[in-house]
């Protein structure tokens, strides 16, 4: 009698892979966001937004300049994709902050705190079942966070309402959802999902993955504005399926004497 194997199996290299290239993805997801959605080469050139976005001791850059930036970006992804993390990670940083001197998005500042872990601290590659990695745990504890402060701040707005999500709503069906107790609903649900989503990906890792799956392509469907958020939410999640020591240096060094 033959037992049967699960569908899908996780270890620690397809998770990387996929952390890797969801990242990778919402990457060249923001690049194209600039171009199409926020039209950037417009702002840089002065056709459009006459006035200063972020801090006005930072001029904004001519289009030669940008074209710079998005390379960089783009380049960071591609060296993610091809195994060289630490150097995709790097140029991916230098990238999202000259995009951040130029326009505030907090979608780029959970982007550039990925990449300063991975370009700052130990490689999620040496990560072991019995020893403590710092950049798994720091970017674990992005995601975790996210979503507690999301759901917190969502309870004291308007959002529980559903007038926000009407509002932001950009999905091409949107007219089917004109009655506003849906919208109530659905924000509420949203709200419940992001407080309990650490929790679920902290105990139930496979169950918190496909939650952030569901909770983002909804996302996707009311806000194509926040696609490169939700690739690197997703890109995330896999972490929580590889194994991480709680052993704390200095017990490893008492333990080793």
């Amino acid at each position: 009698m033959s037992l049967r194997r699960p569908l899908v199996t996780f270890n620690k290299v397809s998770c990387l892979r996929a952390f890797y290239g969801f990242f990778a993805a919402a990457l060249v997801s923001r690049v194209l966001s600039d171009i199409f959605e926020l039209h950037r080469w417009s702002i840089h050139q002065g056709d459009t937004f006459p006035f200063r976005l972020l801090i006005e001791a930072i001029p904004i850059y001519p289009p030669y300049i940008l074209l710079i930036e998005w390379a960089l970006i783009l380049l960071g992804a591609l060296f993610l994709l091809i195994k060289k993390t630490r150097l995709g990670a790097l140029l991916s940083l230098f990238g999202l902050l000259m995009s951040l001197s130029q326009m505030f998005q907090n979608q780029k500042v959970l982007l550039l705190l990925m990449a300063i872990g991975l370009s700052l601290g130990p490689s999620l590659e040496k990560t072991t079942a019995d020893e403590r990695n710092d950049t798994l745990v720091f970017l674990k504890w992005q995601i975790l966070l996210v979503y507690l402060f999301s759901a917190v701040s969502k309870m004291f707005d308007q959002f529980p309402s559903g007038e926000t999500l009407k509002m932001m709503d950009q999905s091409l069906f949107s007219h089917q959802f004109a009655v506003n107790w849906i919208y109530s609903a659905v924000s509420v649900i949203v709200i419940l999902t992001e407080l309990f989503l650490p929790v679920l990906l902290w105990k139930k890792p496979k169950l918190g993955v496909l939650a952030v799956f569901v909770l983002h392509a909804g996302f996707g469907v009311f806000l194509s504005d926040i696609f490169p958020f939700s690739l690197a939410m997703i890109s995330l999640s896999f972490l929580f399926l590889i194994p991480v020591g709680s052993k704390k240096p200095d017990q490893r060094l008492v333990e080793n004497f």
